[in-house]
C-alpha cells in the first residue's frame, strides 16, 4: 500500500528479495503534483504485480475485508485503516513513519524534524493500531542531522530500507520479530503540512530563513514568497548586512530570476527564483 518515490524505491527492492505474492495498492493520489502513479504502473507492469487503484476509502475498506492477504506494507497512504481492517490480516499492516517514535506522530514527521533542528532524524517500521502512530516498532533506522539535502536524506533511508525491510518482515512472518514499544509519554504531534505552509517570512531571522529554504525543496513543496499576486519559487538565498531604508520584505531591486527583499535588521536577502 503505497504512492510517491520513497514507497515505490523500497517496494522495487522488497519485491526482489521477497518470495511472496505481491500486490500493489495504491490511493487516488492524481491530484497531488507529487503523484508517480505511472512509474508505479510501470513497474507493476513489467514485474506482472497486480495494482489496485482506488478512488475513495470506502472502495479500499470493502476490498480489505473482501481479502485474503497476510501482511500490508505501508508507505504514503492517504487514508486512516479502520478497526475491521487492522484486524482482518493475520499479521497486521506495518507502516513506514519517517521519525523517530514516538517523536512527530501525524503528518509530515520529517520536514517538522529538521524544522526543529533535531540532531538524529530518522524513520521507523510499526504496527499500524487503532491510535496515530502508536503501534509497537519493528524497526527503527537513525541517521545524524548532517545538514545535508532532504533528498539525501530520503535515499540515505531508502537505501537502509532496501537493506533491512526484506528481513524485518520474514522476521514477521515467523514471529520472531523482537518489538519495541513505544513510551507513549514521550510522544509528540504535529499536524500534515500543505504547500501553503511553505511560505517563507522576511521577519524570520536570516538563520532560520536559511535553513527552511533548503528544507523545503522536492519531493516537498517548494519555499516560496508572494510579491502583489504573484507567487515565486525559491531556488536559493544568499544574505548580508546592508543599511537601507525599508520595510521588511520590501522588494529593493529586481534583476533577471532575482530579488533584492528587505530583512529584518540590516539584512538584506539575495534570493534566485525558479
Amino acid at each position: 500500500m503505497g504512492s510517491k518515490k520513497m514507497g515505490l524505491n523500497i517496494f522495487r527492492s522488497l519485491k526482489s528479495k521477497s518470495p511472496y505474492d505481491w500486490e500493489i495498492w495504491h490511493p487516488n493520489d492524481l491530484n497531488d503534483p507529487r503523484s508517480n502513479f505511472n512509474e508505479w504502473l510501470e513497474f507493476a507492469n513489467e514485474h506482472k504485480v497486480k495494482i489496485n487503484f482506488f478512488e475513495n476509502k470506502i472502495n479500499f475498506e470493502n476490498s480489505v475485508l473482501l481479502s485474503d492477504f497476510e501482511i500490508a506494507i505501508v508507505c504514503g497512504w492517504y487514508w486512516k485503516v479502520e478497526v475491521d481492517s487492522l484486524n482482518k490480516l493475520k499479521y497486521g499492516f506495518w507502516g513506514i513513519h519517517n521519525s523517530l517514535l514516538p517523536k512527530y506522530r501525524g503528518g509530515s514527521p520529517l520536514i517538522w524534524s529538521l524544522l526543529s533542528n533535531d540532531p538524529k532524524i530518522g524513520s521507523s517500521v510499526f504496527k499500524l493500531e487503532e491510535g496515530m502512530d502508536t503501534g509497537p516498532i519493528a524497526l527503527q533506522i537513525a541517521i545524524e542531522n548532517d545538514s545535508t539535502s532532504v533528498e539525501e536524506i530520503l535515499t540515505r533511508i531508502e537505501d537502509c530500507y532496501k537493506e533491512k525491510l526484506s528481513l524485518v518482515i520474514e522476521d514477521i512472518l515467523s514471529d520472531k520479530c523482537d518489538l519495541v514499544y513505544q513510551d507513549h509519554r514521550a510522544a509528540t504531534y504535529f499536524k500534515p503540512r500543505n504547500a501553503s505552509d511553505s511560505e517563507i517570512n522576511f521577519y524570520w531571522t536570516p538563520e532560520y530563513l536559511h535553513k527552511f529554504v533548503k528544507i523545503m525543496r522536492d519531493p516537498y513543496p517548494n519555499s516560496f514568497f508572494r510579491i502583489n499576486e504573484f507567487k515565486y519559487y525559491v531556488r536559493n538565498i544568499k544574505t548580508k548586512e546592508f543599511k537601507i531604508i525599508a520595510k521588511v520584505g520590501e522588494v529593493i531591486e529586481v534583476q533577471q530570476n532575482k530579488f533584492l527583499i528587505k530583512g529584518i535588521e540590516d539584512y538584506v536577502h539575495t534570493i534566485d527564483i525558479f
